[in-house]
């Protein structure tokens, strides 16, 4: 009976302490607004210029990606431009696969609604040990993707992130602005003290997002074409860090590089079952059609 007790209590200890860590967890996130929505998100999210490849040639053919990510998941938002829903929730459904961004509408979960808004949720798999969630979220003048993908996607905070979709700005909410401070002015990313060679880790990095660069009008009108290099550091806090460019592009390309770059997701590498910095090399290949 005693034994019985004293595993009773430590399972109920267990349990306490797990909803005491994921609570101050969940604290600690902060509520971004911009593009017409407001989110919760563990850090100051990144942003980049992205295509909608079916309306390539159109107007509003762009919209903007916002990324982040904490323990093992990435957390994305893409904001599209839809007046008076002039394309139908279904064909950005079917976009989903050619934006580079990972998610897939692969198995059908549920109908969603909110405040002003209706939508979709969509889980899928990519390998063994990555999964994610999508929700597609029709507005009066926009169409949002969230997307959740990493390790495990059933975690309380994946729900939040979610959960907190709001179509305004919400009491409180951070402007997303400055990409070098949170939202209490502190430092995002801290350089890493340690960086490794892929070599010396015995699991390498796992990339869950890796958008690709957009090109510039200037780039554009001037046929610019080529490769740029650049070589930086996959840090153990799941950001790229360290950039700099050992070959560049004219017309703000190698800046559009750079800005997709740091709009990677991973899994940091891990040496000895801890996570550490890897350095690691990317090329993003520029060619006008």
């Amino acid at each position: 009976m005693y034994l019985i007790f004293k595993s009773l209590t430590f399972s109920l200890l267990l349990c306490l302490f797990t909803t005491i860590r994921l609570f101050a967890q969940s604290n600690t996130w902060v509520r971004y607004k911009a593009e017409g929505f407001s989110v919760l998100l563990p850090e100051h999210p990144n942003t980049m210029e992205i295509y909608r490849p079916s309306r390539f040639n159109e107007k509003n053919r762009t919209g903007r990606l916002f990324s982040t990510y904490e323990d093992r998941v990435a957390y994305v938002v893409l904001a599209f431009e839809n007046p008076k829903h002039r394309d139908p929730l279904s064909r950005f459904i079917d976009d989903i696969e050619k934006l580079n961004v990972s998610a897939k509408a692969e198995r059908f979960q549920k109908d969603i609604s909110g405040a002003g808004f209706t939508g979709k949720e969509y889980s899928f798999s990519r390998g063994p040990t990555v999964s994610g969630i999508v929700r597609f979220h029709l507005a009066r003048d926009h169409v949002y993707i969230l997307e959740a993908i990493g390790e495990d996607v059933t975690k309380p905070a994946v729900q939040q992130f979610f959960d907190s979709f709001l179509l305004e700005s919400g009491g409180g909410a951070a402007n997303i602005s400055s990409p070098d401070t949170d939202a209490a002015g502190r430092t995002r990313i801290a350089e890493p003290d340690e960086i490794l060679s892929t070599r010396e880790v015995t699991a390498k990095a796992r990339v869950l997002l890796k958008p690709e660069p957009m090109y510039t009008e200037a780039a554009r009108q001037a046929h610019t074409k080529g490769t740029i290099v650049l070589r930086g550091v996959f840090s153990s806090t799941g950001h790229f860090t360290n950039v700099r460019a050992l070959t560049e592009l004219p017309h703000g390309l190698t800046e559009r590089a750079i800005e997709a770059a740091s709009n990677i997701r991973f899994i940091p590498a891990m040496k000895d079952g801890r996570y550490v910095s890897t350095y690691i090399q990317l090329e993003y290949n520029f060619n006008v059609y």
